[in-house]
């Protein structure tokens, strides 16, 4: 339920993406007279998600009298809103309180990860805070050609994985993948932390993902110190490395752990080696082993050539994924242009540990985007820095920083790709076409009211951004669109209309003067 069109459909979208079946309100009275019509007929609904603003009956009341309603089944009610947990909280007590039968809270721009977990959150919690025992999550109906698959069939759906990761970009990967599966990740960013969240945790995790190389401690202290532990015994350990040769494995098996995963990920090993451990099956053969997010027109063709990157290979690795694809090496670039100076610097300083730790991290992380190549020189760097072999690992500098060069260039390449307009396709209109988008004549007075409420700074520019964000992603870097949903969550105001400031003027807009 939810008084704003375009707020409603996307919501709808990412609920249907799950298998379940939707039905759409626009106001208090309409959801309740919906509700009791479903009641009488004998296929009440399981979840209810209530906007929280809106005009005449808001989502606290329309709550309160669902659950005063004789004539409808109480079902979990979740509120969404603009505004952060604790503003709703402030609002009506507790957005947890009894006397409202909530079962939770959603944040916009709502993500299919947070929807997942908040509907998994409550049904654990039953409708009225108690312990359900069997949670009635399940798939209403055939899912439509295009959409996800029902959470069954998702390889991981409903498994708690620990992902323990130092490198973020490494990190964001392994959980974009795991999250598009079904897992609900929790995260790590050293041995320490790992430790620490397998006691805490309850109810327990069912599988730890553990990278070996990690500051503070490593892969290795940590699996023993979690094996001497009660929480650790039994708890299945899968070893992550970009060190791939036989007897790195046997000394992950050796240390504890359970099984090993080479990295760069490749999907369908990822999948198969933790379905194992987990005990049950993996993705039908044939069938997708990742959901599909929700399509961006921004995501369309890729440019023809993209020097330095298999494309095919790295696309297999991603499940053909083509937004992870484009995401990732975004990442990537921003991040790891100045890696060759950085080895280059290590080995000048004699300092070999430092330039093996560096080609080891970027081997990894090319492999994950398809820069082979480069994947290789770094490992032979590390490799030749491991040996204590410092000339034969600065004879493989030129080759690295040839293949950086040319990766950073098609990162540059698919950047251009994005913003540009592809041959044959109406000015204003994202690249890729395949289907009607938001152009830009239609978005910029949206971005013009949205800048008006920022400047004066207005609550109501959280719950503008939520109509906002789903047509502004498809025509801004994934980094640029974060950072300003940061800063409006954040309600900082004055930061998210600089950052505002520079998308306008990427896409070529105004905003109206101060």
């Amino acid at each position: 339920m939810d008084d704003n069109l375009t707020a409603r459909e996307v919501l709808a979208e990412l609920v249907v993406s799950f298998g379940w079946r939707a039905s759409l309100c626009a106001s208090g009275p309409e959801a309740i007279a919906e509700l009791e019509r479903a009641t009488a007929a004998g296929q009440p609904y399981d979840i209810v998600l209530m906007d929280w603003k809106m005009p005449g009956m808001d989502g606290l009341e329309t709550s309160r009298r669902i659950r005063e309603d004789g004539l409808v089944k109480a079902p979990v009610i979740i509120v969404v809103s603009a505004f952060g947990r604790e503003r709703m909280g402030a609002a009506s007590g507790d957005a947890g309180a009894p006397d409202l039968g909530l079962s939770g809270a959603l944040v916009k721009p709502v993500t299919a990860s947070s929807l997942l977990d908040a509907v998994i959150d409550a049904f654990g919690r039953g409708a009225e805070g108690e312990a359900s025992e069997t949670p009635p999550l399940h798939a209403c109906a055939p899912v439509p050609a295009g959409l996800l698959r029902p959470p069954q069939l998702r390889p991981l759906f409903g498994q708690r994985l620990l992902l323990v990761e130092d490198n973020s970009i490494s990190q964001e990967v392994a959980r974009e993948i795991l999250e598009r599966a079904g897992a609900r990740v929790t995260l790590a960013g050293n041995g320490r932390e790992a430790v620490a969240r397998v006691e805490e945790a309850n109810p327990p995790f069912d599988l730890v993902l553990m990278d070996v190389q990690m500051p503070e401690m490593d892969g290795f202290e940590a699996t023993r110190r979690l094996r001497a532990r009660p929480a650790g015994q039994g708890l299945p350990i899968i070893a992550m490395t970009a060190s791939a040769l036989p007897s790195d494995r046997q000394r992950c098996l050796d240390g504890g752990m359970d099984d090993h995963i080479a990295k760069p990920i490749d999907v369908e090993q990822l999948f198969s080696v933790v379905t194992r451990w987990l005990g049950q099956p993996s993705a039908t053969p044939g069938m997708p082993l990742l959901p599909k997010a929700v399509p961006s027109h921004a995501r369309g063709a890729l440019p023809a050539e993209l020097p330095g990157i298999d494309v095919k290979d790295a696309l297999h690795r991603l499940d053909g994924d083509v937004g992870l694809f484009r995401k990732f090496v975004t990442d990537f670039a921003r991040t790891y242009d100045g890696a060759a100076d950085g080895i280059a610097s290590a080995l000048a300083a004699g300092d070999l540990p430092r330039a093996k730790a560096l080609g080891h991290e970027l081997k990894s992380l090319a492999g994950n985007i398809g820069a082979r190549t480069l994947s290789a020189a770094a490992d032979a760097v590390q490799v030749a820095a491991f040996r204590g072999d410092g000339a034969a690992a600065a004879a493989q500098l030129p080759v690295l920083r040839a293949e950086l060069e040319a990766v950073l260039d098609s990162a540059a390449r698919l950047a251009a790709a994005r913003l540009a307009v592809a041959p044959g396709h109406a000015p204003g209109l994202p690249p890729g076409g395949g289907g009607p988008a938001m152009d830009i004549a239609t978005l910029e007075p949206m971005l013009e009211r949205f800048a008006r409420l920022l400047r004066d700074s207005n609550f109501a520019a959280a719950e503008e951004f939520a109509v906002l964000a789903p047509p502004l992603a498809d025509w801004i870097d994934p980094a640029a669109m974060k950072a300003l949903s940061s800063a409006v969550d954040g309600l900082d105001f004055t930061k998210a209309q600089g950052i505002l400031r520079r998308i306008t003027q990427d896409l070529g807009l105004s905003l109206p003067a101060d």
